[in-house]
């Protein structure tokens, strides 16, 4: 307005000083230099959020990281073990069922009675008891190992039904 005001009006007052014309120039320049100042505080701001999320990001991504590290840490202490307690599982399972004393064999026989319990079904209690684990770790867990654990349970208790303890007597 005022530009084109002082173009058709230039030789209005020709001895005049026009000192007064650049203050449109100015207010104008200083109206986008203001724009400008909002712009770059806007655009830091947003570069400090953006800075914060990827932060928050970097820092869930390596506490998921850690806690994987250790659960996969303690997966591999529990398969290097695994074997172990298998084969301990097992020799123990022969000891205590096939090649025990007579105080298992008496405490057996104990709650047998406890119980009302023929002492001529307590294989088949047994083999129940071996068949329920079997199918527990087969059907409901998956556990490759136990299922193999109870798989050779089985086939031993089969195989030697004579030493068991409560037929021996």
């Amino acid at each position: 307005m005022f530009f084109s005001w002082y173009l058709e009006n230039r030789h209005f007052k020709k001895g005049v000083n026009l000192k007064g014309q650049v203050t449109p120039l100015l207010l104008v320049v200083l109206a986008i230099l203001l724009i400008a100042a909002v712009a770059t505080v806007n655009i830091g701001r947003v570069s400090l959020d953006k800075t914060c999320s990827a932060n928050g990001a970097d820092a869930g991504s390596l506490a998921a990281a850690s806690a994987w590290s250790g659960a996969f840490n303690s997966l591999a202490l529990m398969n290097e073990q695994l074997q172990i307690y298998y084969d301990m599982n097992y020799y123990t399972y022969g000891q205590l069922y096939f090649t025990a004393n007579d105080y298992i064999n008496e405490a057996i026989f104990r709650c047998s009675e406890y119980y009302d319990v023929d002492r001529k079904r307590i294989f088949e209690y047994f083999m129940d008891f071996l068949l329920f684990h079997y199918n527990k770790y087969r059907l409901d867990y998956n556990v490759k190992e136990y299922v193999d654990l109870y798989t050779d349970m089985i086939l031993f208790s089969i195989e030697n039904k004579s030493r068991f303890i409560v037929n021996r007597n």
